[in-house]
């Protein structure tokens, strides 16, 4: 009996799975908010905005940020030379600190954003007119980002598009091909 039993179970199982669409293991996600169940109204969309000004502003306005973007300028200069880092500016902007690679990553982290946004602006609930502004919005700091990124390293690849998936393929485009897309 017990044989006959699991032989049972082993044919339903298989017949189950056979009987499984696609679409069944497709998660749609009710409980928490993702870029598939996020961008939808015109408020859930300027919350999006609210995000990337606020991004901007804290890499840009913070103590840390703001100060780096000024002494590497000619805004401002730090004079002294007693080893403090700002004082050779030569020591402090290598390929391998901190201060270059939060240039590099923030304005990187505002274009995904942006891209994400753009990426669902057609398909959302707002007028024409709501679907401008917050093009012309998302525009603005996509290519503000480019606009930090082309003048700290020149060439940088442009990221036009939301990426999905894994990508490191990526290729450094001309000074000259930002700024036109900018």
């Amino acid at each position: 009996m017990k044989k006959i039993l699991t032989i049972i179970g082993h044919c339903a199982l298989f017949l189950c799975c056979l009987s499984c669409e696609k679409e069944f293991l497709n998660e749609t996600p009710l409980d928490f908010l993702s870029p598939a169940n996020t961008y939808r109204t015109y408020t859930d969309f300027q919350a999006a905005l609210a995000g990337m000004y606020s991004q901007v502003r804290g890499y840009e306005m913070s103590s840390k940020g703001g100060i780096r973007t000024f002494l590497a300028t000619d805004i401002a200069y730090n004079a002294r030379q007693d080893g403090d880092r700002w004082g050779n500016l030569a020591t402090v902007y290598i390929s391998s600190s901190e201060q270059v690679q939060d240039f590099w990553e923030n304005p990187y982290k505002t274009i995904k954003n942006a891209n994400a946004v753009l990426a669902r602006l057609e398909q959302s609930e707002l007028t024409s007119e709501q679907k401008a502004v917050v093009e012309a919005e998302t525009r603005f700091f996509r290519a503000y980002c480019y606009r930090n990124l082309v003048y700290y390293f020149g060439g940088v690849p442009l990221v036009k598009e939301e990426i999905t998936s894994p990508k490191r393929d990526f290729t450094r485009a001309t000074r000259e091909e930002v700024l036109a897309f900018m």
